[in-house]
């Protein structure tokens, strides 16, 4: 009976290491079965990330390409005004082919335009072109205006399409315009004469001025375009005289920046023309100043007369109160009165800059009109 009884024992033991057995390996195969699955869901969930996140890339660059590609448009597209000439100025005009070859252009968010209350730097980046009131076939961006720091001139770059035509500037107010690229005529009442008078094909570097309330009209042909630099401002009242009593004697003047003799400036080495006349009638004159490369101002400058300027050709540094600001061709700079100022020019070609300055007014009327 023990023999018997014993080898039943043993045949249960052995039965059961072998359910234990088989579980184990049901166990495992079920774990592994498990860690399979696990693996492969995690495979596909990372395949549909990866997907969505490419999908989501891919069209990201599209809308990048797509806004980059309209933004450049935009640019192009500022002005309908595409110059045929190529004046030694053109890079100051509204052309957006010619601005694209010069130095700071399309760095996306970057300008050097900065407005401070004293002064200031207008990049030609910064310039918007848009309808000027009354003028036909014409754009323009106003630079400087009496809206901005202490300035009383109204600066406007003018692109002229063909067969365009001016408006009167307010009663009270002269109009100098410079012509920088392309050809454009004017007509205006000559007082002497009592008859109208006509000047036709004016191109770069010529330029005029109408004193205020003469009636005069600025326009192209059908065959050409015109741009130009233009300056307006109320004529103040004569020196000495009572704040309602406003200077007579100015003529309609005509002009040619390189006809012109240089003007001697003692102590300095640039070159200057004026281009008015240096007469008691006149509020208002406008400078053309030249500097050969390495040539700087040597004065310090700080005075009383506001400035309006462009430069109309090459590169250097403008210092403005302590701000030492690098500038090129087609840039307009304001200075109110008081705001130290400083060139220096830098490249290998001259720099040319126009610049306006207040003259023969008191400048105590000047502050309490």
């Amino acid at each position: 009976m023990k023999t018997g009884a014993s080898a039943s024992s043993s045949q249960q033991s052995s039965t059961h290491r072998t359910r234990r057995i088989i579980e184990k390996k049901k166990k495992k195969e079920t774990t592994v079965t498990t860690t399979t699955t696990e693996r492969r869901r995690r495979r596909r969930s990372i395949a549909k990330t990866t997907k969505t996140i490419g999908f989501f890339a891919i069209h990201f660059c599209v809308i990048s390409l797509t806004l980059w590609w309209c933004w450049c448009s935009a640019l192009v597209k500022v002005s309908a005004v595409t110059m045929t000439t190529k004046s030694p100025y053109h890079g100051v005009s509204s052309d957006q082919s010619k601005y694209a070859e010069l130095a700071f252009a399309n760095v996306p968010g970057f300008t050097r335009s900065k407005l401070k209350p004293d002064y200031a730097m207008i990049a030609h980046e910064s310039r918007v072109y848009g309808g000027l009131f009354g003028w036909e076939n014409t754009n323009g961006a106003y630079v400087v205006s009496p809206g901005m720091n202490k300035a009383t001139i109204l600066m406007t770059m003018v692109s002229m399409n063909t067969k365009a035509k001016s408006h009167l500037p307010l009663p009270g107010a002269w109009r100098f315009a410079f012509v920088l690229d392309g050809k454009c005529s004017i007509r205006y009442k000559d007082e002497d004469a009592e008859a109208e008078a006509t000047k036709e094909g004016l191109t770069a570097g010529e330029y005029f001025y109408f004193p205020m309330n003469t009636e005069h009209e600025i326009y192209t042909d059908s065959d050409n375009q015109c741009e130009l630099v233009m300056y307006e401002a109320f004529t103040k009242p004569k020196l000495n005289g009572k704040p309602d009593e406003f200077p007579t004697g100015q003529k309609v003047i005509v002009g040619e920046t390189d006809s012109l003799p240089n003007i001697e400036t003692p102590g300095e080495i640039f070159r200057l023309k004026k281009l008015l006349p240096q007469t008691l009638e006149y509020d208002v004159n406008f400078h053309v100043m030249d500097f050969a490369p390495g040539e700087t101002l040597n004065v310090k400058e700080l005075h009383h007369p506001q400035h309006g300027l462009v430069i109309l050709e090459g590169q250097g540094i403008y210092r403005l109160n302590d701000d030492f600001m690098p500038v090129q061709q087609g840039d307009v700079i304001y200075m109110s009165p008081w705001v130290t100022q400083w060139y220096g020019a830098l490249g290998k070609n001259r720099t040319r800059y126009l610049i306006s300055k207040d003259t023969y007014r008191d400048p105590l009327r000047d502050s309490n009109p």
